[in-house]
């Protein structure tokens, strides 16, 4: 299989960091997250650690990309084949990818109505031990002293949901617009999918659509050494045909020869 790049964007609360997941223990294929590289540099005592670690303690939901889009791109140079959760958010962060050579094989964005964002996320808690995310949706029979231990991340909370929405929702209003895609192979670098739904029908909706893009992968690879196979092929025909020639023209000078013998030795016959 080649090595794959996926972008995996969506809403708050569409499942991006479910299906990243997920893909990565099916396939094996590692997750950069930009809350990640986020994270990460916020504990480095830098000038621009300190200044994410600040925007972060603030609840900033969207923080500058000045801060976080270099190190994010040091991150997937450094490996062969990435799903990228969480960005591009905009057309402009596509154009910078861009510049560093940085390009989907396919970009999955998962789609649910903000209603059921703010269920899914209101729902959200977090446990300050373990720093495991619950679900109330979905976690019913968590042991009592975890429960007890939950609590609400800021972003977590309505209207604080309610913002990030709607900025997510301005993000991807163009989405399907940030990559030509050639609609005469079948083939679409943007794929929308309804994550509205049981997330096993979403997951298996998201794996079918990255199984097509490495079976078109893998035919294109397949199509130069079919030519090369081809060339060579048509090379050797050519070569036969002119040893071909080579074995006619050598029969034809031998049978000449032989012609011009014969009539040599029956003139000296007649002479004599």
């Amino acid at each position: 299989m080649e090595d794959i790049h996926i972008f995996l964007g969506g809403k708050p609360g569409s499942g991006k960091g479910t299906m990243g997941k997920r893909l990565n223990e099916e396939f094996g294929i590692p997750v950069v997250g930009t809350g990640d590289i986020c994270r990460k540099i916020s504990q480095e005592d830098t000038e621009e650690g300190r200044k994410v670690k600040e925007l972060m303690e603030q609840g900033v939901l969207v923080i500058e990309e000045k801060y976080w889009l270099p190190s994010l791109k040091e991150e997937l140079k450094s490996k062969n084949e990435w799903i990228l959760d969480g960005c591009p958010r905009a057309k402009e962060q596509v154009q910078s990818l861009n510049d560093s050579n940085i390009l989907p094989d396919v970009f999955i964005v998962l789609d649910i109505p903000d209603e059921v964002a703010i269920e899914r996320l209101s729902n959200r808690r977090i446990d300050p031990e373990t720093k495991k995310i619950y679900n109330l949706l979905f976690h019913k029979d968590l042991p009592q002293d975890v429960q007890d231990r939950l609590v609400q991340r800021k972003d977590d909370e309505v209207e604080t949901i309610k913002k990030r929405l709607e900025a997510s929702n301005k993000t991807y209003g163009d989405v399907s617009t940030w990559y030509d895609d050639d609609d005469d192979d079948g083939y679409n670098i943007v794929n929308i999918i309804s994550a509205d739904k049981p997330i096993d029908e979403v997951y298996d909706d998201v794996k079918k659509t990255i199984l097509d893009v490495i079976k078109y992968l893998d035919e294109e690879d397949e199509e130069p050494e079919e030519e090369a196979e081809s060339n060579d092929n048509e090379d050797k025909n050519v070569e036969e045909s002119n040893d071909n020639d080579d074995e006619e023209e050598a029969e034809e000078s031998n049978e000449n020869d032989d012609n011009e013998e014969a009539e040599e030795n029956n003139g000296d016959d007649n002479e004599e």
